[in-house]
């Protein structure tokens, strides 16, 4: 409380740094803003309104370049490589996604390096390049276990890649591995 006035921290620090002459918003202010945006994106995604998915992380995508913002830039590559592939559009998401692959990796940052690979894997199953879509199998479960995180979604896409390969039977069992929760 300044004087008789409750002011919120956020509103206090934008008083106290203030933007005078119309400088940018604190860095602090744009990732919140930056964050609600790719959070409003996915929203749009999961709503299966993809055009205005593409919209949003194209925009996202742009403003992360023009800022410098790698982990952004990462953020916007990975999920309009989703939705390329939601449009049907392997052929444009894989080189999306490969860049989201680098800037993760740039960043170190495991568990989106994990993600991308493993949506990787996913355009690469759509495109039918199954010899590229075991490598990038193979590299997300190890990452997801490195993690710690539960592999299975990767089994149930091994599976279906080898019923692709007419291998039923190891088909079966990743996909029963798959089914199965740690």
């Amino acid at each position: 409380m300044l004087g008789r006035f409750s002011i919120a921290p956020m509103t206090l620090g934008l008083l106290l740094l203030g933007s005078p002459g119309g400088l940018p918003l604190p860095i602090a202010v744009a990732m919140a803003q930056e964050q609600t945006s790719v959070e409003t994106a996915e929203g749009l995604l999961r709503a299966a309104r993809l055009s205005e998915a593409l919209d949003q992380y194209q925009q996202l995508l742009l403003q992360a370049e023009q800022t410098g913002d790698v982990s952004a830039q990462a953020a916007a590559s990975l999920g309009l490589g989703r939705t390329y592939y939601w449009l049907s559009q392997p052929e444009r998401a894989l080189p999306v996604l490969m860049q989201a692959r680098e800037l993760y990796a740039t960043l170190e940052d495991g568990p989106g390096l994990a993600a991308t690979v493993m949506e990787i894997a996913i355009a690469q199953l759509a495109q039918a390049d199954l010899e590229a879509a075991k490598e990038s199998l193979d590299q997300a479960q190890e990452r997801y276990q490195q993690l710690g995180q539960d592999p299975s979604r990767v089994l149930a896409f091994q599976g279906h890649r080898l019923m692709r390969l007419g291998q039923w039977a190891a088909a079966l069992e990743h996909l029963e591995q798959g089914s199965q929760s740690d």
